[in-house]
């Protein structure tokens, strides 16, 4: 698995921002959410490929069987053209599937990893304690 980055061996963490997306992934979501779980966990894209499809009830592409560029291309196509709560089915899914697998410290590691970039980018929903995923609601109080 990747070394911790240096905020994270440091305890740094993000701030809370102010949530912007309930009812959508954007683009950069997207691409967060599969980036997180191939470089930070080490995971293949093969691998990957074989939870989205599951997700999304569709056959891996059996034309595509080097992991790059051809597998990772074919989950940056599934995850990019998929309805945005498909998504966070994806993020639930891998978190089971690695738990399944016995691979605690990767779930672990996911739950974090992901639940930090949602604080970072104003996303409203968090893992607690493994899926599913739950809407955050923040109020705030007149000072």
């Amino acid at each position: 698995m990747g070394e911790e980055r240096f905020s994270r061996r440091f305890g740094h963490r993000p701030e809370e921002h102010e949530i912007i997306v309930r009812e959508d992934a954007p683009e950069d979501v997207r691409g967060a959410i599969l980036t997180i779980a191939e470089s930070d966990l080490d995971l293949k894209p093969s691998y990957l490929r074989e939870v989205l499809c599951s997700v999304l009830r569709k056959l891996p592409n059996r034309n595509n069987w080097s992991e790059y560029p051809n597998v990772w291309g074919e989950c940056q196509s599934l995850i990019e053209d998929c309805p945005w709560y498909r998504v966070y089915d994806f993020a639930e899914a891998l978190y089971q599937h690695l738990q399944k697998q016995g691979d605690w410290d990767r779930a672990s590691r996911w739950q974090d990893l992901i639940n930090d970039y949602f604080i970072e980018a104003g996303i409203g929903w968090r893992m607690v304690n493994g899926p599913p995923l739950v809407i955050i609601i923040v109020t705030y109080m007149a000072s």
